[in-house]
Protein backbone atom coordinates (compact mmCIF):
# COMPACT_ATOMS: atom_id res chain seq x y z
CA UNK A 1 0.00 0.00 0.00
CA UNK A 2 2.86 2.32 0.70
CA UNK A 3 4.12 1.52 -2.70
CA UNK A 4 1.18 2.28 -4.30
CA UNK A 5 0.93 5.27 -2.66
CA UNK A 6 4.75 6.48 -3.94
CA UNK A 7 4.19 5.34 -7.22
CA UNK A 8 0.87 7.31 -7.75
CA UNK A 9 2.23 9.98 -6.27
CA UNK A 10 4.63 10.22 -8.86
CA UNK A 11 4.25 8.72 -12.14
CA UNK A 12 2.26 11.77 -14.07
CA UNK A 13 5.62 13.05 -14.34
CA UNK A 14 7.27 10.18 -15.61
CA UNK A 15 8.06 9.32 -19.35
CA UNK A 16 8.92 5.73 -18.68
CA UNK A 17 7.29 3.27 -15.79
CA UNK A 18 8.30 0.19 -15.74
CA UNK A 19 6.88 -2.21 -13.20
CA UNK A 20 9.57 -4.58 -12.04
CA UNK A 21 8.64 -4.74 -8.46
CA UNK A 22 7.23 -8.28 -7.30
CA UNK A 23 4.63 -6.89 -5.06
CA UNK A 24 2.21 -9.64 -4.06
CA UNK A 25 -0.93 -10.40 -4.90
CA UNK A 26 -2.03 -11.09 -2.12
CA UNK A 27 -1.92 -9.54 1.95
CA UNK A 28 -3.43 -10.49 5.12
CA UNK A 29 -6.65 -8.10 5.44
CA UNK A 30 -5.20 -7.22 9.25
CA UNK A 31 -2.05 -8.10 10.93
CA UNK A 32 -1.85 -9.54 14.51
CA UNK A 33 -0.15 -7.11 17.48
CA UNK A 34 0.50 -10.71 19.76
CA UNK A 35 1.39 -13.84 18.76
CA UNK A 36 -1.22 -16.39 17.26
CA UNK A 37 -1.00 -19.29 20.12
CA UNK A 38 -1.68 -22.93 18.63
CA UNK A 39 -4.54 -24.42 19.59
CA UNK A 40 -4.84 -27.89 18.46
CA UNK A 41 -7.43 -26.58 15.85
CA UNK A 42 -6.55 -26.28 12.23
CA UNK A 43 -6.17 -22.34 11.34
CA UNK A 44 -8.29 -20.39 8.35
CA UNK A 45 -6.00 -17.95 7.00
CA UNK A 46 -8.13 -15.21 5.15
CA UNK A 47 -6.18 -13.30 2.02
CA UNK A 48 -7.34 -9.97 0.06
CA UNK A 49 -6.07 -8.90 -2.94
CA UNK A 50 -3.32 -6.24 -2.78
CA UNK A 51 -4.07 -2.89 -5.65
CA UNK A 52 -3.09 -3.38 -9.02
CA UNK A 53 -0.88 -0.57 -8.81
CA UNK A 54 0.07 -0.39 -13.17
CA UNK A 55 -2.99 -0.70 -13.62
CA UNK A 56 -4.16 2.51 -11.82
CA UNK A 57 -1.24 4.03 -13.58
CA UNK A 58 -2.12 3.05 -16.82
CA UNK A 59 -6.00 4.90 -15.65
CA UNK A 60 -4.08 8.38 -14.71
CA UNK A 61 -2.20 7.81 -17.30
CA UNK A 62 -0.63 11.41 -18.97
CA UNK A 63 -2.36 12.53 -22.11
CA UNK A 64 0.01 11.89 -24.82
CA UNK A 65 -0.29 14.96 -26.66
CA UNK A 66 3.41 15.81 -27.33
CA UNK A 67 4.78 13.52 -24.81
CA UNK A 68 3.90 9.88 -24.89
CA UNK A 69 4.08 8.21 -21.21
CA UNK A 70 5.10 4.43 -21.44
CA UNK A 71 4.05 1.40 -19.41
CA UNK A 72 5.92 -1.30 -19.15
CA UNK A 73 4.73 -4.33 -16.95
CA UNK A 74 5.72 -7.98 -16.10
CA UNK A 75 4.25 -11.54 -16.76
CA UNK A 76 5.16 -14.50 -15.00
CA UNK A 77 3.47 -17.45 -15.99
CA UNK A 78 3.42 -20.82 -15.85
CA UNK A 79 1.17 -22.10 -18.28
CA UNK A 80 0.30 -20.17 -21.90
CA UNK A 81 3.13 -17.57 -21.34
CA UNK A 82 2.87 -15.57 -24.35
CA UNK A 83 -1.30 -15.92 -24.37
CA UNK A 84 -1.59 -14.94 -20.82
CA UNK A 85 1.15 -12.33 -21.38
CA UNK A 86 -1.32 -10.66 -24.50
CA UNK A 87 -4.32 -10.59 -21.95
CA UNK A 88 -2.71 -9.15 -19.30
CA UNK A 89 -0.91 -6.53 -21.40
CA UNK A 90 -4.38 -5.48 -22.72
CA UNK A 91 -6.35 -5.54 -19.49
CA UNK A 92 -4.09 -3.46 -17.69
CA UNK A 93 -3.21 -0.67 -20.65
CA UNK A 94 0.04 -1.13 -20.79
CA UNK A 95 2.33 -0.59 -24.01
CA UNK A 96 4.95 -3.42 -23.27
CA UNK A 97 4.50 -6.31 -21.42
CA UNK A 98 7.66 -9.02 -20.59
CA UNK A 99 6.48 -12.42 -20.48
CA UNK A 100 8.74 -14.44 -18.35
CA UNK A 101 8.41 -18.00 -16.31
CA UNK A 102 9.54 -18.99 -12.23
CA UNK A 103 12.79 -20.65 -14.42
CA UNK A 104 14.20 -16.90 -14.51
CA UNK A 105 13.85 -15.91 -10.47
CA UNK A 106 16.76 -15.61 -9.19
CA UNK A 107 19.01 -16.78 -11.86
CA UNK A 108 21.61 -14.25 -13.07
CA UNK A 109 20.09 -15.08 -16.91
CA UNK A 110 16.77 -15.35 -18.27
CA UNK A 111 14.71 -15.83 -21.12
CA UNK A 112 11.68 -13.77 -22.02
CA UNK A 113 9.11 -12.14 -24.70
CA UNK A 114 8.89 -8.68 -25.21
CA UNK A 115 4.94 -8.01 -26.62
CA UNK A 116 4.03 -4.82 -27.87
CA UNK A 117 0.56 -3.13 -27.14
CA UNK A 118 0.71 -3.14 -31.25
CA UNK A 119 1.80 -6.72 -31.97
CA UNK A 120 4.59 -6.88 -32.06
CA UNK A 121 6.35 -10.11 -30.18
CA UNK A 122 9.83 -9.99 -29.40
CA UNK A 123 11.09 -13.21 -28.34
CA UNK A 124 14.84 -13.09 -26.39
CA UNK A 125 17.21 -15.99 -26.12
CA UNK A 126 18.65 -16.81 -22.71
CA UNK A 127 20.89 -13.47 -21.82
CA UNK A 128 22.01 -12.03 -18.77
CA UNK A 129 19.89 -10.01 -16.86
CA UNK A 130 21.44 -7.01 -18.01
CA UNK A 131 21.10 -7.86 -21.25
CA UNK A 132 17.49 -8.56 -20.90
CA UNK A 133 17.12 -4.94 -19.01
CA UNK A 134 18.88 -3.41 -22.05
CA UNK A 135 16.30 -4.87 -24.52
CA UNK A 136 13.54 -3.82 -22.67
CA UNK A 137 14.72 -0.18 -22.90
CA UNK A 138 15.44 -0.20 -26.11
CA UNK A 139 11.41 -1.36 -26.90
CA UNK A 140 10.22 1.79 -24.60
CA UNK A 141 12.83 3.88 -26.47
CA UNK A 142 11.24 2.94 -29.59
CA UNK A 143 8.08 4.18 -28.31
CA UNK A 144 8.87 7.37 -26.65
Amino acid sequence: LEMRREVLSLCRRADLVIAAAAVCDWRFPSVATHKLKKTGRPMRLTMIPNPDIIREVALRRRARKGSAQVLVGFALETRGRLAAAREKLRRKGLDLIVANGPDSLGAGRAKVSILGRLGRTRRLPVLSKDRVASAILSEAGRLL
